[in-house]
């Protein structure tokens, strides 16, 4: 159940708002260390989805500079800018089922889920959310997605909480992991349509 204090500034994500603040789909494990960038397309380490690992430069290395900021690799398909754009670059996971959300009623249910940003799954204690997240990609059965997702909302829901109260500006991101929006993006989105 959403907590009482999180009524009033958050609702329920739905697959349409997980699938629109996403740059890509994760579809697969993470490749052995040293791997390519070909064979990081559709994972957790995809610069295509959370942004370019190297400031200003693709993964393949044809661009590289400032010069070329916003450009998109015709190679690699890597938009260059700077590193920071780790931080706010989120993907998503499509389940092969819906699920009830950890958060809502029998009737809530999420048949997709945000990936945080690649500089969160960087973090020194973000290699847990990496294995929840590469876990719900190969899941196949409803307990196991659930399990994934509960482990998940465990997570990151205490630090929602802090990040809330502190109002940091990462709570945004953490709260669309949680499979939450916040209130206030989504009535400044009617105000901009």
């Amino acid at each position: 159940m959403l907590p009482d204090s999180f009524g009033d500034r958050y609702r329920l994500a739905t697959d349409r708002d997980v699938h629109a603040s996403s740059f890509g789909r994760v579809e697969r494990r993470r490749a052995p260390a040293g791997s390519t960038w070909r064979e990081q397309v559709k994972t957790l380490e995809d610069p295509r989805i959370f942004g370019p690992v190297r400031e200003f430069e693709c993964a393949c290395g044809k661009y590289v500079g400032r010069e070329h900021d916003t450009a998109l690799c015709d190679m690699c398909g890597v938009k260059l800018g700077p590193a920071e754009l780790r931080r706010t670059r989120c993907g998503h996971i499509d389940l092969p089922m819906a699920v009830p959300h950890p958060l809502g009623q029998a009737k809530d249910r999420l048949g997709s889920v945000t990936v945080l940003p690649a500089s969160f799954l960087e973090a020194p204690s973000g290699n847990e959310l990496a294995v929840i997240y590469e876990g719900l990609v190969v899941a196949r059965e409803e307990r196991e997605i659930a399990v994934g997702l509960q482990r998940l909302t465990e997570i990151l829901l205490p630090t929602l909480q802090v990040a809330d109260d502190w109002d940091l500006s990462d709570r945004r991101l953490i709260a669309r992991g949680v499979g939450l929006v916040d209130r206030a993006d989504e009535e400044s989105w009617e105000l901009d349509r």
